[in-house]
């Protein structure tokens, strides 16, 4: 696995969050890359946090969310979480996504279905930065597809396997 950044920027361009990352996979659907428990998380400015976990994140290019498995120090799974994004790009040495702020999370503590968070957030995206309806809409919509994958996601497949999986669900449930 070789480094590489990932970047998360705010709809105005400005780094939301910037960490570096183990690249597993690249295919032509997408990518897999893994952030490490300490793995130090800035806004390119100064350090916002110290990872508390190892997460795995899928990326699927030209996609609407990104699935991220949390894992606990011992290896449990603690939470699925999706951000709902504008699609990705990928340069050779780092990832780059806008967080729209609204999520999708599921964690292995609670039961029931995943659950669409950070909400009040997203009512602040949309006053911030003027989302109009047609984003809020498209928004709304990736939050609910993300739901339904988080409700059905299959942890422990490898990388390459779950990332098709990933993929075909977006496709297939987005139709």
């Amino acid at each position: 696995m070789h480094k590489i950044l990932v970047k998360a920027l705010k709809s105005d361009g400005s780094i939301h969050r910037i960490c570096e990352a183990e690249l597993e996979l690249r295919t032509d659907q997408g990518c897999v890359v893994w952030t490490r428990l300490g793995t130090p998380v800035s806004d390119g400015q100064k350090l916002l946090y110290e990872q508390d976990a190892d997460v795995r994140a899928f990326f699927v290019y030209s996609a609407r969310l990104n699935l991220l498995e949390v894992y606990e120090p011992n290896c449990q799974l603690r939470e699925i979480y999706l951000n709902v994004i504008a699609p990705m790009e990928d340069f050779d040495s780092e990832l780059v996504y806008v967080d729209l702020e609204l999520d999708v999370s599921k964690t292995e503590d609670r039961e029931g279905a995943a659950l669409i968070v950070d909400k009040d957030e997203f009512e602040e995206a949309i006053q911030l930065y003027s989302y109009g309806a047609d984003v809020v809409s498209s928004c709304w919509s990736a939050a609910k597809l993300g739901q339904a994958i988080a409700d059905c996601w299959e942890i422990g497949k490898e990388s390459d396997e779950a990332l098709s999986m990933l993929f075909d669900n977006l496709r297939v449930k987005s139709a």
